[in-house]
This record gives structure tokens, C-alpha cells and sequence, in this order.
């Protein structure tokens, strides 16, 4: 599995509430089977999902636990309009949400285009990238994953605007 969040945002905790019974079974699907891929696909925003009483309560990174309250609020306007639960609806649901609200932000303007993160673990790793606080950001992951990608599009756009004055790029010979 994937580390958990790379950005350093402070963990937060929302509550979706579900007003039916019947809806927030739908919602949370068969042995709480869509909680358990909603957490899987925010995993790099430490995201948690669980059933309480008359909702669903979320912890974890705001940029996860926001994305996660729009798939189950796009999920649930979809049950309300008469679509039988399935696991199809609710991937469809969550695949909207993490479209719109995690690979809209934050695009790299580089040397000849922009770089866009296309995973949740990619735009974790640039914003730690991007994140001015931080001395030093290791990269540690599956190769073809982007992370070199990605490391140097941030730091040719730091060169481009003046920010940076050089570049040094390190990568271990077992790794590469």
C-alpha cells in the first residue's frame, strides 16, 4: 500500500449525515463495502470512513475528506433519483469527484507545458513539493510512478521564475 499523506496538513473530521436508514445502508453498501474502497482510494490522505448513527463520519486530510464527501454526496443524489446501489454507481461516483476536485488543482507550469498530478499520491507529493516550509522531500515508491517527473517539473519552474538558482537532482544506482 501506498505511505499515508505526504502533505502536512493537520487531520480533520466531518460528518456526512444521512437522514434514511435505508440510504445510508445503500450508501455505505453491503458490509460496508463502498467505506472500505472510499478509504483505498484516499489512502494517501489517511482517510478513515465510518458508520455512525444517522451518517458517516470522515477523518483525514481536508483535501480527502472533502473529495470523499462529494463522491458520497454525488453517490446519494444518484440513490435519491431511484439508481439501484451497485458497485459500478459508486466507483462512477468517487471516480467524478477525485476527476473534478483532485486533478483540477494545482498544475505545474513547466518549461513548455504545464504538469498535472493524476493520482491522489501525486498531488500529495507535490504540494510537499511546493510546500516553502520544507527543507527536503523524499520521494519513496514504486518505480514509473512520476516521482522524478514530477520533482523536476517543480524545480524547472522554480528555475524558469527565479526562485531557484540551480537544480541538483539525486537518485540512488540501486533504484534507477
Amino acid at each position: 500500500m501506498s505511505p499515508k499523506p505526504l502533505s502536512p496538513a493537520a487531520p480533520v473530521s466531518r460528518i456526512f449525515p444521512v437522514r434514511n436508514s435505508d440510504l445510508l445502508h445503500a450508501l455505505c453498501g453491503p458490509h460496508h463495502a463502498n467505506l472500505a474502497r472510499l478509504e483505498a482510494r484516499f489512502e494517501d490522505y489517511g482517510l478513515r470512513a465510518e458508520s455512525q448513527g444517522g451518517g458517516i463520519m470522515l477523518f483525514g486530510v481536508a483535501e480527502g475528506v472533502a473529495t470523499a464527501e462529494a463522491a458520497l454526496g454525488a453517490y446519494l443524489q444518484k440513490l435519491t433519483q431511484g439508481v439501484t446501489p451497485s458497485e459500478m454507481e459508486f466507483e462512477g461516483a468517487v471516480n467524478t469527484a477525485f476527476n473534478i476536485t483532485m486533478r483540477a488543482g494545482r498544475p505545474v507550469k513547466g518549461l513548455k507545458s504545464s504538469v498535472q498530478p493524476q493520482t491522489a499520491g501525486q498531488t500529495a507529493y507535490l504540494s510537499a513539493l511546493q510546500d516553502e516550509s520544507a527543507g527536503l522531500v523524499f520521494g519513496v515508491g514504486p518505480a514509473g510512478t512520476g516521482k522524478t517527473y514530477l520533482a523536476v517539473a517543480v524545480g524547472a519552474a522554480e528555475l524558469a521564475t527565479g526562485r531557484r538558482d540551480r537544480l541538483i537532482v539525486a537518485r540512488p544506482a540501486v533504484g534507477a
